[in-house]
């Protein structure tokens, strides 16, 4: 946690350094910004989820399974009318997404409960520590600097992800997945914390010197 912590403040404090040469830098400039490029919005990971979705709606044919049938069908229009519209954003998209598979995770877990009652194991926290990584990773992993960590994260979604669709896991399974999701997630933020920092220094060091060669003319 310190360690965490002291990434965070000495990313502040090069900021704060950077950010009146950057005001600097641009005195003299134009107010107006040129043209922004409209937003390419990819929405294939969301059609290829509803039709994941779709499929197992399709598998649930006995009645004991009605209910989870008609949530999953709820959540499943909302997020097609995420795809069928036009304006929709990245970030909508994204949402529609994660939401989409936190209801399909949840589906799964409510039909093995319903497979096998004995067994019950509870996996809600599990599939909410999912959602919670991916949520991150849409918020705060979307830029090309982040890929390897973002890579890393989704490395142990994936095996998180294969306890929440093995109706064997047991409780120490779904225990330590959660525990690893955790750490994993902790980790992402000191490394990501870590690329900002790098990435701060980078910039005071071009302007620095970009300024040092004005006041040599």
């Amino acid at each position: 946690m310190k360690k965490r912590n002291k990434w965070f403040l000495m990313i502040s404090s090069i900021t704060a350094i950077t950010s009146p040469i950057f005001i600097s830098a641009a005195c003299g400039t134009k107010n107006s910004e040129p043209g922004k490029k409209t937003e390419v919005v990819s929405k294939d990971n969301l059609r290829n989820k509803i039709n994941e979705v779709n499929s197992f709606i399709n598998s649930l044919n006995d009645t004991k399974y009605s209910s989870i049938k008609t949530e999953l069908n709820t959540e499943k229009n909302t997020s097609s009318e995420v795809l069928n519209n036009a304006s929709a954003t990245q970030q909508q998209v994204d949402q529609a997404i994660t939401r989409l598979e936190t209801a399909l995770n949840n589906a799964k877990a409510n039909k093995q409960k319903i497979d096998n009652p004995k067994k019950n194991v509870d996996k809600s926290q599990l599939i909410s520590k999912i959602q919670e990584l991916q949520t991150y990773i849409d918020q705060n992993l979307s830029q090309h600097q982040y890929n390897s960590i973002k890579q890393e994260l989704l490395n142990v979604k994936t095996s998180a992800q294969a306890v929440v669709d093995n109706s064997e896991s047991t409780d120490a399974n779904v225990t330590e997945s959660i525990n690893s999701l955790t750490t994993k997630i902790q980790e992402a933020k000191v490394s990501k914390s870590k690329v900002d920092l790098e990435n701060e220094i980078t910039k005071a060091n071009t302007l620095i010197h970009y300024q040092n060669k004005n006041i040599l003319k």
